[in-house]
């Protein structure tokens, strides 16, 4: 999911719960609490329907619950819960391509390699940061451009352009 949605950071995701997905929308909202002091601002995800499936996937395990990444329904997965996922699939039979070990990767490198993609298939800088949320920095980001839905067209531009570059890469390791 997090490579779906072009590489959010797994904390803010694994925290939020079923309210705030909206499917008709086709968008979920997460709450960034970063930089000096933690400044808690909205940032609005536009979900594409790689991302819609997997969700609906996740769904029908977790659509009990208030949180869809959650392992027992009482409060989200732990940070350090998909690390220890990538650690344990590493060593397990899926851990090798071809008989070589996949290196070791944490869920930040999931985050910095979509961006890299995005970089490296000319995917616009800026397009990219928003998606991420790389925020508008200093007085006119904070005060003047900071309502996370006027970018939200900007953003599915970059999840469609990230998207079909993933689909590329998937139909490559399926051949």
């Amino acid at each position: 999911f997090v490579i779906a949605t072009g590489g959010q950071r797994t904390d803010q995701i694994a925290r939020e719960k079923w309210s705030s997905f909206d499917r008709d929308a086709k968008t979920f909202r997460l709450i960034d609490a970063k930089g000096k002091g933690g400044v808690r601002r909205e940032h609005l995800v536009p979900l594409s329907e790689r991302a819609l499936e997997i969700l609906g996937e996740v769904e029908l395990i977790n659509g009990c619950y208030e949180w869809p990444w959650t392992t027992r329904g009482k409060k989200p997965i732990a940070t350090s819960s998909p690390v220890h996922a990538v650690v344990d699939w590493l060593d397990s039979k899926n851990g090798k391509l071809d008989g070589v070990q996949i290196p070791h990767f944490t869920p930040r490198d999931l985050r910095r390699t979509c961006a890299q993609l995005m970089q490296h298939h000319g995917v616009e800088d800026r397009l990219s940061d928003l998606l991420q949320s790389h925020g508008q920095i200093g007085v006119v980001g904070q005060h003047y451009r900071n309502n996370s839905d006027a970018y939200l067209p900007e953003k599915r531009k970059a999840l469609a352009e990230f998207d079909a570059i993933l689909e590329k890469i998937l139909a490559k390791s399926v051949d």
